[in-house]
């Protein structure tokens, strides 16, 4: 590992055990220090120990706590509205349970510390409607609908994404296991209609969602750190009930998955010794952002698609048409206008393309770069990595539901 993603682990490490930053190594990068806290998500933590962190350039210190007030701005606000709007939704009989990063946040040293896009929260799929005109008389604006959530943003503080299932339906058979969430779940307040996940289930949880990016995009550092410090609370509690973690995990089929992230996570806040699958996910886990990256996502297509196939044309053909043509009634879930009507997914096709082309040319550019590679570029290497570790990892693939990748 070189000496600026070293240095960057350590500081995340020193920073989450509330402990002062070490002397940087004299060859450290610091226009890749400052990429690497935005691309994993990171800023706020690593502004708070740029005093520590001698040598910096004064040009790069200013924008990493620039960068990071605006997002302790973003969270003091968020927070404001959000419990405003918890309690706005109990007092109309509805039941709100926030999850992923909104809740795990509380377990680092300052919330801020544990950035995130969006605000994740589970409501009883029967109070949808209900909910919806909650929202939408707080000031929150519908954006669009998917398998499992529904989004609404309030400008420029909260990407809500309001969830009617904690797994989306097309994970195969995993979202069943997720379907007693609400039984489950314990009162988080007097009223009884704020709920919140046990430690338990919000460990289950929070591996899965990391699962199930990391096996079809890859994924960055900060669900190492969470899963750390959920196992840290279950460690402290006297009646965790690991026979009940085990037991799920288990039947997720993510045993081998969950090992590698718990040492890992032990390597780095407990002083364990590396081995061979945690050295290689965490060189990974650096070539990533947050949630993965489109390349991750492109090359696991090959694997999942075309690993079998002889010709390298065909490989390239049959990842590039699985890209470029959804299945119909996958489509209609963004453009609900192709509903009953399958003469019309020509034109939604046309429509989709339009938009990735011009919103989303980057990940274009990288699906193509990944496609139409030659063998003896480094890329394959990389490739023949990430399919390693995926396959070591225990993601097989017909894991998730094949739905999901049409």
């Amino acid at each position: 590992m070189d000496s600026t993603s070293a240095y960057f682990i350590d500081a995340l490490i020193r920073a989450v055990k509330s402990e002062p930053a070490r002397k940087p190594p004299a060859d450290i990068d610091w226009d890749r220090f400052l990429r690497l806290a935005q691309n994993q998500g990171y800023v706020c933590l690593m502004a708070d120990m740029t005093d520590m962190f001698d040598g910096i350039p004064q040009e790069l210190k200013d924008k990493l706590t620039g960068e990071a007030k605006l997002l302790k701005t973003k969270e003091k606000f968020r927070n404001i509205y959000l419990n405003n709007l918890f309690d706005s939704l109990a007092e109309h009989g509805l039941y709100s349970m926030p999850i992923k990063g909104f809740v795990i946040k509380s377990l680092y040293p300052k919330p801020y510390m544990r950035e995130m896009n969006d605000i994740d929260v589970l409501v009883k799929p029967e109070q949808l409607d209900a909910v919806r005109r909650v929202l939408e008389e707080n000031g929150y604006v519908y954006d669009h609908t998917s398998t499992h959530e529904v989004v609404f943003n309030l400008d420029p503080f909260i990407n809500l994404e309001i969830h009617t299932r904690l797994i989306s339906v097309y994970h195969g058979d995993i979202y069943k296991i997720f379907d007693d969430a609400w039984d489950k779940a314990v009162p988080a307040d007097d009223t009884g209609f704020k709920r919140r996940m046990t430690p338990e289930d919000l460990y289950v949880h929070t591996l899965t969602h990391f699962a199930m990016h990391y096996g079809t995009a890859g994924g960055g550092l900060k669900p190492v750190v969470d899963l750390y410090l959920i196992r840290r609370l279950l460690k402290n509690s006297p009646d965790t009930d690991y026979g009940y973690i085990n037991d799920r995990i288990e039947r997720l089929g993510f045993s081998k998955f969950d090992s590698v992230i718990s040492r890992l996570g032990d390597v780095w806040f407990e002083g364990a010794e590396h081995t061979p699958e945690t050295a290689q996910t965490q060189r990974l886990l650096l070539l990533n952002g947050a949630y993965g990256s489109i390349e991750n996502y492109t090359m696991l297509r090959f694997y999942r698609l075309a690993e079998d196939e002889k010709n390298p044309i065909m490989k390239r053909i049959k990842v590039l048409a699985s890209v470029m043509f959804m299945k119909p009634a996958t489509l209609a879930v963004k453009y609900p206008g192709l509903k009953n009507r399958p003469f019309l997914y020509p034109y939604y096709t046309v429509v989709r393309w339009l938009e990735i082309l011009t919103k989303r040319t980057g990940d274009v550019k990288s699906m193509a770069r990944v496609a139409f590679h030659s063998e003896d570029e480094g890329l394959s290497d990389i490739m023949n990595e990430v399919i390693e570790n995926n396959k070591m990892l225990g993601f097989k693939k017909d894991f998730f539901d094949k739905k999901f990748y049409d």
